[in-house]
């Protein structure tokens, strides 16, 4: 007598399977959609996060990405898509939700790092549209088809997909303190008697599944505000201003004696470097994050700055880890050499002063 296991091994085809399979081919049309595959770089000033196609990137990114071919796949299955229109302050855009049923699993989505973006292209009378997927939907094993969910690419990130190298603009895109934060620990070539080192991330953009200890930047939206108030330009045209960020240093995977090392070292680079100013105390505060599964307490601290800083030394400091680095696009385990800045030059006082 065939037992449960026996029916639904991994190499037992299933009846349920192969009427639904025959369904998906006649909804289709056997239809197969294509897929090209993306590298995630980072611009190593601000660490914004950009998709390049994998036909551009080199054998040392496709490497780093764990991809081991660029060329695109193509996926056998039924894709189907509900459109509706979404209006807000800013822009007004058609979100399309996208549904594909494939009729095995598409290792490729799972198998790489998630340093690898798989786009799919869908042509309709209107044009078409690139989208690619957040979830895989309810897995049934006797069905055993794949629903796998997600949305199509907004209007507001097309810009962050690169498919020739000139589309690519490397310059600074942030306008807060983030890059020196980022700088920071770099490549610290600063005299300082606290010797600390940690990976930091902008917020939002933490690599996926990532194992502590590092910390997070965040510039918080609405702390950043002008100290001076009209912009001081130069001869050559450049701007500067005094400006303020209240800026959230949140830290997983350290204990006190760390944190009270990254504080202090903290100290240390903003005097020695004066590349900005403290315009409050630091705090270390314990922050709460819970599993429920574990009945546990992650090690998660936080601290609370506010800094004053010019953004014209923040774009001279921006431009100087542009041109340090090459290639231009860097992968995450890409670590960007730091070239610190000139020592300032002190300009004695005039006789009339």
């Amino acid at each position: 007598m065939t037992s449960v296991a026996d029916a639904f091994a991994a190499d037992a085809a299933s009846p349920i399977h192969d009427a639904l399979a025959a369904g998906v081919d006649v909804l289709s049309g056997d239809q197969e959609i294509c897929f090209t595959p993306y590298v995630r770089v980072v611009l190593p000033v601000d660490g914004y996060v950009f998709w390049l196609n994998a036909a551009l990137a080199t054998p040392h990114q496709l490497a780093n990405a764990g991809l081991q071919s660029p060329s695109p796949i193509s996926v056998r299955g039924s894709l189907h898509y509900a459109s509706q229109g979404s209006m807000d302050y800013d822009e007004n855009i058609v979100i399309r939700r996208v549904d594909l049923t494939a009729e095995s699993a598409i290792d490729a989505f799972a198998e790489v790092a998630p340093n690898v973006l798989y786009l799919g292209t869908w042509a309709t009378p209107w044009g078409s549209f690139r989208f690619s997927f957040s979830s895989r939907a309810s897995y049934y094993r006797q069905a055993d088809l794949h629903h796998y969910v997600g949305d199509a690419v907004y209007p507001a990130f097309e810009a962050q997909l690169i498919d020739s190298p000139a589309d690519f603009d490397q310059r600074q895109v942030v306008s807060n303190s983030l890059p020196i934060w980022l700088a920071m620990m770099a490549s610290p070539p600063y005299p300082s008697l606290i010797t600390f080192s940690l990976d930091l991330y902008p917020a939002f953009l933490v690599p996926d599944n990532l194992v502590p200890a590092y910390g997070v930047i965040d510039i918080q939206t609405n702390g950043t505000r002008a100290l001076q108030a009209v912009p001081s330009r130069s001869l050559t045209g450049s701007s500067s201003q005094l400006a303020a960020d209240r800026v959230l240093l949140t830290l997983y995977g350290l204990r006190n004696e760390d944190v009270w090392d990254l504080r202090d070292y903290i100290f240390d680079y903003c005097r020695i470097t004066d590349l900005f100013g403290l315009m409050s105390a630091p705090i270390i505060r314990d922050a709460k994050r819970t599993q429920l599964e574990l009945t546990a307490l992650a090690m998660k601290k936080e601290i609370g700055i506010e800094v004053s800083y010019y953004q014209g030394r923040v774009r001279n400091l921006a431009r100087q880890l542009i041109e340090s680095v090459a290639p231009p696009l860097v992968t995450p385990s890409d670590q960007p050499p730091f070239v610190p800045l000139p020592s300032p030059v002190i300009v004695p006082p005039l006789p009339w002063a």
